[in-house]
């Protein structure tokens, strides 16, 4: 037996009817499928005791779901007459043949019998299903009675089936053979399919098959009550409804067709899922392992199928699928049957994922009328793509998931649809199945035949030969069945073929090898609309054309090596230029190969015709290619793209040769086409590192360019100086020239720009101020100097004095000729020296200067010209705010001033402490003008020269003076501010010759408060007429004052003296105080008994005990430098005392009270010392420390008096 049915045969492809451009020689290529035999796992029959083990297996669950005994027997019987008959006819022609004789059919049957096996009938039809590398088949066991079993096996695996197991016996009162066997896309689900109705269901994980409720007969073989009620898809759009949907199949109605999740199913459930019945119905369901969760069981478990839809039709139902796209559900479904026409529904609801709302939405649903009958359509899909079997041919089409087809405007979500006839008419294939890119046939003649999708045709053909392929057995059974293809979901490109106990596995590891030249072909083939001429000169497609563009691409994307893809671009390049897409046409022809497409041949190509050569070769005799040739936009667009791949490769040499080229080019065309002027400037800044700038600057400047072309050019090529100098000198009345000039420094490198800008900053400023200021403002931070740019500013408000000298002078014109005359050529000739081309240009701008100074300052200039500056103009204008709100954040508080600065006057100016403002300067220029005194006088308060602030303030603004006054902090200088103001009260009342002097007077002494003035240090300031009435209160409140002062003293006395009383009796307790310690105390540092130390020694009030050289080796490093050495001189003089001298010297006595004051001021132990020794370390070593004492002292407690 062969192990691959297809070695001996060729393919057999048809060729092109038209020669195209081949890369590879198909007659030297092998085929692209091949097959090889896989040996079906399944016995010829199985022996006894096996045969036994399943029947009791079939009984035990039929008793589990009630199947009684009896009919289970009748069942038998009845299935023994149907098998009978069924025997009797078509498998009695067929093992029974006219040649065959009676004898040894016998002789076979006698045979079994003797071995006591029972033969094992090879599956139906659709009895067969496989999914995800598992296969699934349902078959019968001849016997008393008659077993049905379902086999499932591993087709990747080696070995024999993984699982056996039994179907419960059929329920009494119809045909219980099985018809259909389903798996889903994981392989983990089966449903099996009954003529009588009824369903099972098995899992993967279970060994045993569940009979689902809802299908079928009932258990004593009576029908469910309850199958009434409507289709679901009837109440879709209804709220609430009386009517109830059927739950449950139909009477008579068994499964034909199965519509999974392919999206949403898995190993644990298959989500919902569609079934369709051999009456036209679809219902709706789901399945779930009995060993699920409950969580899961209640959310995708249905009890029973709901009927969702009845199609008009009473064909059944023999394709089912739906699909889940972007914006909504799609669901398609086949119905056909022997003498019944084939129909092919789609439903369609965007935006809804319900089932009930696909069905019931009219809008979007269609029907075909598909000709003539066939008993099964096998309806194929794949990726997108679908086929199905019709009398006449093979029904194709693609989901349109973009929505972007014709059809879908008519409410079909379906496109690119049609039949492909039979190469034979009337040879209907017995079935079908559908790769990634081909449609497999399958012949009564047992040939196989491949069709490829694009192009149409048949490419391959095979004959399987079904004698050397079939296993051999007793009886012959490649003859009892018809071969079926197989699909599996998980792996589209791999089918199995199917006869009786004969499996062949068909597979291919190039199936798109061809398929991008069919798809060329068929691009090239496409009739395009004769309305060409109009969308070539229109610039647009038409939808034919995009949709041919569309196909151009997906046949590049099915390329698998470069040599393919070139092949491709160079025929889409010369399909484009031939249909006079010229510009298009080069783009191609600009990405093929130099093998292909040499690049001087192509160049030539495109040029000739614009040089008015007339040669076929370049335009390939298209009329229309050689109307859109007499333009240089295809070159340049090919030129371009060469360029494109040189600038990728950085070859510099090629990108300036091609680069030069395409400069002449746009030059030429740019008088034609408006669109090229742009081009060019684009061309030149994207390729300005590509190409060596000499050459290309040359070229501009043999032509008619402008110098503002030439200068963005060199702009971007780096030559900043030629591009600045080249905008600067044009003429433009709104100044645009200068606007490219500004730009190209702002986007220049600083380097490059900074000494540029200090050289045109008088024009920059002249011809466009607030721009140029802007410009320079923003480059203050990477370092551009505004002291540098200073002059410019200053030259720059010179001219505008002399324009505005000069419009005064205009506007005089009709006075006599003088002075002003002098003044106005004067003006004239300093424009003309400026370097500014004519009045015309220069724009007068009063404050461009002032802002950009005030930026600078705010981003952190410190330079004192500067601000100086700044001082001057804000000084020239009759608006005081700008000047005085600058002072007041620049100018130091008058707090900040010290004495000595208030005495040396303006000299405080030189400390530096009022920063980069020059107040000195400020403070002159401010009084010369004569005028914004109060900016003058918030530089007085800066020096901290308050009396000159209030002498000046006193004379433009009294109650600014009364406010300063008012904020000093000290006495003397707030009252002798006072008594100066109210000196000039007096003064200027006298002056004014007003009667009430006197209460001027007053009121200032009332504003000063109590404490700084009184009435007497007024007096002299008052009239020689005031009388003593009018000053009355303020003597009074005097002289009260006076009073209450003496009080307060007298008061201040008494408490003095109560507290000197009060510490001359706390000095008299102290010198009798006395203190008592244990007779065995000892010393807090060193542990020795004080008593018996021999020392002296102290007792602080905490009770601790120390002694006296260990009290002054504990304190003395916390003592300052000064008390340490007054400690060293008092012991020195210590030395110098007999025992006689001390115990009668006072001297003695007061070295001894100061020693006592340094060292026992405080305990040691718990006073400041310890707080401040808390960051000494431990002694290391205890055994070294110098207050280790081992010295121990008698208990025996005494009393001292210290």
């Amino acid at each position: 037996m062969s192990s691959n049915p297809f070695d001996d045969r060729r393919p057999s492809r048809a060729r092109p009817s038209r020669p195209r451009p081949r890369p590879i020689d198909n007659d030297a290529e092998p085929a692209i499928w091949a097959a090889r035999h896989v040996e079906w796992p399944i016995p010829t029959a199985l022996s006894l005791s096996h045969y036994q083990k399943l029947q009791r297996a079939s009984r035990q669950a039929g008793s589990q779901i009630g199947i009684e005994e009896t009919a289970q027997e009748a069942t038998e019987t009845q299935e023994e007459k149907v098998e009978a008959s069924y025997f009797s006819g078509f498998m009695s022609r067929v093992l029974n043949p006219p040649n065959a004789s009676e004898g040894d059919a016998q002789e076979e049957e006698q045979g079994n019998s003797s071995s006591g096996n029972r033969p094992l009938r090879s599956p139906r039809p659709r009895c067969v299903a496989t999914a995800n590398s598992w296969m699934v088949a349902a078959l019968e066991c001849t016997g008393s009675p008659t077993l049905r079993l379902v086999c499932r096996w591993n087709v990747r695996r080696l070995g024999g089936v993984d699982q056996w197991m039994a179907l419960p016996p059929p329920v009494s009162g119809g045909d219980g053979r099985v018809m259909h066997v389903f798996v889903d896309p994981t392989g983990c689900h089966t449903l099996v399919s009954a003529k009588n109705g009824e369903a099972y269901y098995h899992h993967s994980s279970l060994k045993v098959l569940q009979k689902l409720g809802g299908f079928g007969r009932n258990a004593d073989g009576t029908w469910p009550k309850e199958l009434t009620g409507v289709t679901a898809s009837s109440q879709a759009h209804r709220k609430t409804s009386a009517v109830t949907v059927q739950s449950g199949m139909s009477m008579g109605s068994y499964i034909t067709a199965v519509a999974w999740d392919r999206e949403r199913g898995t190993e644990g459930s298959t989500k919902r899922i569609l079934l369709g019945t051999n009456t036209g119905e679809i219902y709706e369901y789901s399945l779930v392992p009995p060993n699920s969760g409950a969580e899961q069981k209640q959310e995708d478990t249905y009890a029973q199928p709901v009927l969702l839809h009845q199609l008009n039709s009473d064909a059944s139902v023999t394709g089912l699928v739906f699909e889940r796209l972007r914006t909504g559900l799609l669901v398609m479904a086949c119905t056909s049957g022997r003498n019944k026409r084939t129909r092919f529904y789609n439903f369609y609801s965007a935006h809804s994922s319900s089932f009930r709302m696909v069905m019931a939405d009219e809008a979007h649903a269609s029907l075909v009328e598909l000709p003539g009958s066939v008993e099964y359509t096998d309806l194929r899909i794949c990726n997108d793509n679908f086929c199905l079997r019709t009398a006449t041919g093979i029904y194709y089409g693609t989901i349109d998931r973009a929505q972007s087809g014709p059809a879908f405007a008519g409410g079909s979500m379906i496109m690119d649809s049609g039949i492909l006839p039979y190469e034979e008419k009337g040879a209907i294939p017995v079935s079908l199945a559908l790769t990634p890119h081909h449609i497999i046939t399958l012949s009564e003649n047992n040939e196989v035949r491949f069709l490829n999708r694009v192009a149409q045709k048949v490419i391959q053909k095979e004959k399987v030969d079904w004698a050397t392929t079939s296993t051999t057995s007793n009886i012959d059974e490649s003859h009892m069945a018809m071969a079926e293809l197989m699909m599996d979901v998980r792996r589209p490109d791999q089918v199995w073929l199917r006869r009786a106990r004969s499996l062949v596995h068909i597979s291919s590891s190039q199936e798109d090898r061809d398929v991008w030249k069919y798809t060329l072909f068929k691009c090239l083939d496409m009739p395009i609309g004769r309305g060409r001429t109009s969308s070539v000169s229109s610039g647009a497609m038409t939808e034919e054309e995009k949709a041919q563009e569309a196909l151009f691409e997906q046949a590049k994307s099915l390329c698998t090596h470069p040599s393919q893809k070139a092949v491709l671009t160079a025929a889409r390049g010369e399909y484009h230029l031939s249909q006079g897409r010229a510009e298009l046409g080069a783009k191609y022809l600009a990405q093929c190969p130099p093998v292909l497409k040499p690049f001087a041949d192509t160049a030539v190509r495109l040029a000739l015709p614009m040089l008015n050569i007339d040669d076929p070769d370049s335009y390939g005799g298209s009329a229309l290619a050689k109307e859109a040739l007499k333009s240089n936009i295809p070159l340049i667009t090919y030129l371009s793209d060469k360029m494109r791949v040189s600038k990728n490769s950085n070859d510099k040499m090629i990108c300036t040769m091609i680069g030069a080229w395409l400069t002449e080019l746009y030059l030429h065309e740019r008088d034609a086409s408006p669109e090229t002027k742009q081009g060019l400037s684009q061309f030149l800044t994207s390729n300005v590192n590509n190409m060596d700038a000499k050459t290309i600057i040359k070229i501009l400047s043999s032509h008619d360019v402008s110098a503002v072309e030439c200068g963005l050019y060199a702009n971007s090529s780096g030559d900043i100086a030629t591009a600045v100098n080249a905008a600067v000198r044009m003429e433009s009345e709104s100044n645009t020239a200068v606007m490219d000039a500004l730009r190209i420094l702002n986007e220049a490198p600083f380097e490059l720009a900074e000494p540029l800008y200090y050289k045109h900053a008088t024009t920059l400023l002249s011809r466009a101020p607030v721009q140029a200021g802007k410009s320079f403002l923003s480059r203050y931070t990477h370092g551009l100097s505004p002291t540098r740019l200073l002059p410019s500013i200053m030259f720059y408000e010179r001219l505008r004095g002399d324009k505005a000298k000069q419009v005064q002078a205009a506007n005089a014109l009709s006075s006599p000729r003088g002075k002003s005359g002098v003044e106005e050529t004067k003006a004239t000739d300093d424009l003309a020296m400026s370097g500014i081309a004519g009045t015309g240009t220069f724009v007068d701008n009063a404050e461009v200067s002032a802002q950009y100074l005030e930026g600078v300052i705010k981003l952190g200039c410190r330079s004192s010209a500067i601000y100086s500056f700044l001082i001057s103009l804000y000084v020239k204008l009759e608006n005081e705010e700008p000047l005085f709100k600058f002072l007041s954040t620049h100018v130091p508080a008058a707090s900040m001033a010290s004495e000595a600065s208030r005495k040396a006057g303006l000299a405080f100016a030189d400390d530096g402490l009022s920063g980069p403002l020059d107040m000195s300067y400020a403070l002159r220029t401010i009084l010369a003008t004569g005028r914004h005194f109060r900016s003058a006088i918030k530089l007085y308060m800066g020096f901290g020269m308050r009396q000159q602030a209030v002498e000046l303030a006193l004379k433009v603004d009294p109650s600014l003076a009364r406010e300063l006054a008012q904020d000093s902090v000290e006495l003397e200088e707030r009252k002798r501010l006072w008594l100066m103001i109210a000196k000039n009260a007096a003064s200027e009342g006298l002056n004014s010759a007003e009667v009430d002097v006197v209460s001027k007077v007053v009121s200032v002494l009332r504003d000063c408060g109590p404490d700084v003035l009184s009435i007497e240090d007024v007096l002299p300031f008052l009239p020689d007429f005031a009388q003593i009435d009018q000053i009355k209160d303020e003597i009074c409140e005097a002289l009260t004052s006076y009073s209450s002062k003496i009080e307060g003293f007298l008061k201040e006395m008494n408490e003095s003296d109560e507290a000197c009383d009060t510490l001359r009796d706390e000095i008299g307790r102290l010198r009798n105080h006395r203190m008592e310690m244990k007779s065995d105390a000892r010393c807090a540092f060193t542990n020795k008994a004080v008593l018996s130390a021999g020392e002296p020694f102290y007792v602080f009030p905490s009770g601790y005990v120390v002694l006296e050289s260990s009290l002054k080796r504990e304190v003395l490093p916390y003592l300052n430098e000064k008390q340490r050495q007054r400690v060293s001189e008092i012991e020195k003089e210590f030395k110098g005392f007999s025992k006689q001298q001390r115990q009668k010297d006072a001297r003695f006595d007061s070295l001894q009270a100061e020693l006592d004051g340094l060292i026992a001021a405080e305990c040691p132990l718990t006073g400041s010392i310890m707080v401040e020794s808390i960051a000494r370390g431990f002694d290391e070593d205890f055994e070294s420390s110098p207050y280790r004492s081992d010295e121990t002292d008698d208990t025996s407690r005494n009393t001292a008096t210290v």
